[in-house]
């Protein structure tokens, strides 16, 4: 048996993109980089679990931590896992007095309510003591707060996580429709597109009652301008007047989403967009890679124009961070890209968003 605190940190390369939430790893272990890991071996054999959710964007630095500190009488041990699976697991092992996992990747949403009951271990310490070594000045201040809880930092940041919108860029050309830039625009386009359109259920949104819904709702409430943890309080924003509105926009969404969306995780919103039974979705950016291989789908395949190669989907995106301690409020303005707010909101009016503007009517934007 384990004591109850956990260490919800990894000490990682820091990665930009962040994949949905397939179970089974789709990177090899084998395959995995080698580096430097540095520890006392310990006085008997120690088996260390870690739980962290298998992606394509994932799997690669989760498993170059288990081959690279399994060494010296230590085991690292890393199962498979979907997300539903690891945000139920994250709650079961930090609930009970005894824990079954040592090390934990998750969202930051988790910190106030585990770090406030003495579930989580502050690293404070440890950051100082590192700080230097491994470059933690560079990791950005705003994250870091965000895996914060009373002045104590209990997580260390290892992803910016764009949300992106996603959408079938020949349907769009065919119907004449621009992309959406906020609730009242995603609702006109996705009635256009099941009218006019063929496609009966045109939005993919990953809703799973057990995990993902959750991270819709918080990403609604960022758009509107508000937390999902207050701040100041560290309780959540459940009664305030954006947190309905917040609600009420999301379920307007449900005539244009199959009556399963409660039942769908990140993979099943990737396979709606491969097999053309959806035209937009909004996803994690780690997807992107998977949805624009031609292997996958027809509709991910390109076609030649004058000056580049040309996908028939498109993208915009606004930056939020995944950690190793839970979901964490959306980032400055100034870091996101091509559109503002976690859900459509308003077009960011910078240089920077023109160009990606001027990039997705070409390919790719994000």
């Amino acid at each position: 048996m384990r004591p109850h605190r956990i260490t919800a940190a990894v000490v990682t390369v820091l990665a930009l993109l962040l994949a949905g939430c397939g179970a089974g790893s789709r990177t090899p272990a084998a395959t995995a980089t080698l580096v430097p890991c540095a520890f006392p071996p310990p006085a008997q054999s120690l088996d260390v679990r870690v739980l962290a959710y298998n992606s394509s964007a994932v799997d690669p630095f989760t498993n170059t931590m288990v081959r690279s500190c399994s060494r010296d009488g230590v085991t690292l041990r890393h199962e498979p896992i979907d997300f539903a699976g690891q945000t139920q697991k994250t709650i079961a092992t930090l609930s009970g007095r005894y824990g079954t996992y040592d090390i934990v990747e998750t969202y930051g949403l988790v910190v106030p309510q585990f770090a406030s009951t003495g579930k989580l271990r502050p690293l404070d310490d440890l950051v100082a003591r590192y700080r230097e070594e491994y470059g933690l000045d560079r990791l950005s201040p705003e994250m870091l707060a965000a895996l914060s809880y009373d002045g104590k930092l209990y997580g260390l940041p290892t992803m910016a996580q764009p949300f992106t919108l996603v959408y079938r860029r020949d349907v769009f050309d065919r119907l004449g429709l621009a992309p959406p830039r906020t609730f009242a625009e995603l609702r006109e386009v996705a009635a256009r597109v099941q009218r006019d359109g063929g496609i009966r259920y045109p939005l993919a949104l990953p809703l799973l009652a057990s995990a993902d819904i959750a991270t819709a709702y918080d990403a609604a409430l960022g758009s509107l301008g508000t937390d999902y943890v207050d701040r100041e309080t560290g309780r959540p924003n459940f009664t305030t007047p954006a947190a309905a509105r917040a609600f009420t926009e999301l379920r307007s969404l449900l005539p244009f989403m199959d009556p399963q969306v409660t039942t769908f995780a990140q993979p099943a919103v990737q396979q709606q967009m491969y097999n053309g039974s959806a035209a937009i979705a909004i996803m994690y950016s780690g997807r992107m890679f998977d949805l624009v291989q031609e292997r996958n789908s027809r509709f991910s395949g390109s076609s030649r124009s004058p000056r580049r190669r040309r996908s028939p989907v498109a993208t915009c995106s606004t930056t939020r961070c995944r950690s190793t301690a839970g979901r964490s409020r959306p980032t400055p303005r100034s870091t996101r890209t091509c559109c503002s707010g976690s859900w459509p909101r308003r077009w960011d009016r910078s240089r920077r968003a023109r160009r990606c503007r001027r990039r997705s009517r070409r390919g790719w934007a994000a």
